[in-house]
C-alpha cells in the first residue's frame, strides 16, 4: 500500500539527500562536521587529484582517501552527482 502524498511536501533530489547523509555519517564516524564549505573543498580534493584514490565500485561511485583537519577520512564520491555520499570507516574501505 503506498503512503499518501501531501501537497504541501517538498520532494528532495537524490543530491540533496546524499549530502544529507555524508553529513550524518562524517559526525557519527569521525566527529566532522560537514558544512557546505568542508564538502567543496573535499570535492576539489577529489577532481584536482590530491585525494588518493583508494577503490573503483562502478562506473559511478569511487572510494578516495581525503585530507580532512587532522583525519584522513575514506569518502565515497558519486562523480555523476560530484557529491560526497557518506564516509567510510578503515574497516568498512577494506
Amino acid at each position: 500500500m503506498r503512503k499518501p502524498r501531501f501537497k504541501n511536501r517538498k520532494k528532495q533530489n537524490k543530491a540533496k539527500n546524499q549530502q544529507y547523509y555524508a553529513r550524518c555519517r562524517a559526525l557519527e564516524r569521525y566527529g566532522i562536521e560537514l558544512t557546505h564549505a568542508l564538502h567543496d573543498k573535499l570535492v576539489q580534493q577529489i577532481q584536482s587529484g590530491e585525494a588518493k584514490l583508494v577503490a573503483v565500485q562502478s562506473k559511478r561511485v569511487r572510494l578516495y582517501r581525503v585530507r580532512c583537519g587532522g583525519q584522513r577520512p575514506v569518502v565515497v564520491y558519486d562523480r555523476e552527482r560530484g557529491n560526497i555520499v557518506t564516509f567510510l570507516t578503515e574497516e568498512m574501505a577494506a
